[in-house]
This record gives C-alpha cells, sequence and structure tokens, in this order.
C-alpha cells in the first residue's frame, strides 16, 4: 500500500474554519431568536428587509469572531480569554443602542454610544427589520447605519485577520 503524504494545510484554515464555525452557529440561534420571536408576536415590516437585518449581525459577529480569535491566541488559557474579553464586550454592547434608546442614556454617555461599532449595527439591523417605525427611535438614516456597519465590519476582518494568522503562525 503506498504510503500515504501529508498535505500541507494553508495557515488559514484552522482560523477560517474556526470563524466560520462561530458564524453557522450565530446563523442557527438567528433562526431560533426570529422564530421565538413571531411565536410572541413580533411581526416584520418586510421580509427582505429581515434578511437583511440579519445579514449585517451575522457579518458583524464574524468580524468579532475575528477579533476574539486574536484575544484567543494570546490568551494563556480559555479561563483568560473569557476575562481578557469582557472589558470589551460589557462597554460595547451595554453603552449602545441595543437594548435602550440613546437618547435615555445619560449626555455624558450619548455620544460614545452614538458612534461605536454596536450602535451601528443595531440601527442598520433594526430599521431593516421594522422600518420606518424605528427611524424615530433610531436618529440615523437607513443608509449611513448599513454603510458604517458594514464599513466597520469590513475593517474589522481586514485588521484582524492577518494579525491572527501571524499569531497561530507562531503558536502552532
Amino acid at each position: 500500500m503506498e504510503r500515504l503524504r501529508a498535505l500541507p494545510i494553508a495557515r488559514t484554515s484552522v482560523l477560517v474554519g474556526r470563524t466560520a464555525a462561530d458564524l453557522a452557529r450565530n446563523a442557527v440561534v438567528a433562526v431560533v431568536v426570529i422564530l421565538v420571536g413571531l411565536a410572541v408576536g413580533f411581526r416584520p415590516t418586510n421580509l427582505p428587509g429581515l434578511v437583511v437585518g440579519v445579514i449585517v449581525v451575522l457579518l458583524f459577529s464574524y468580524a468579532l469572531s475575528w477579533l476574539f480569535a486574536i484575544v484567543g491566541l494570546y490568551a494563556p488559557s480559555s479561563e483568560a480569554a473569557q476575562v481578557m474579553s469582557f472589558p470589551v464586550l460589557f462597554p460595547l454592547t451595554f453603552v449602545s443602542s441595543a437594548f435602550v434608546p440613546i437618547a435615555t442614556l445619560p449626555h455624558w454617555l450619548q455620544g460614545f454610544a452614538r458612534y461605536q461599532p454596536v450602535s451601528l449595527v443595531m440601527d442598520a439591523a433594526r430599521l431593516e427589520i421594522v422600518g420606518s417605525r424605528a427611524h424615530a427611535l433610531v436618529g440615523v438614516t437607513l443608509t449611513s447605519a448599513l454603510v458604517g456597519s458594514l464599513a466597520i465590519a469590513a475593517a474589522f476582518i481586514a485588521l484582524a485577520a492577518p494579525v491572527a494568522v501571524r499569531r497561530f503562525a507562531r503558536v502552532i
């Protein structure tokens, strides 16, 4: 029997596979959230807007998975990686338009909340999914929210992926 030779594996394949698995898991979670929302009475104004809104959120989650791959590659353990990511996730999530309108936040937090990535993504998704009902709540245009959220996701991937690949090459 002929001996099989090991094929070279691209350095990016492990990280691309890991981030793709994160994306797939997040897509399943999005479907579950949509189904639960529909079960409790949520009705999106249009199906294409729902699809675009979910895609925007999934793209941003994919970009974040590249950033947190870097955190994981530098952390000495999985527990340390989790602790290291909390100071980043906490302000981005809770000081955003994800849970409350920015106008209801203290004045000194509104500037940060309005222009940070999670707010842009949430505003874009909200405007796509519920349309004009969200415009007064969000305070930005759909175009600016979409362009901003897609630009941030692309920038995160463009910056984080090469760093993660270089770090991974050093670790293995």
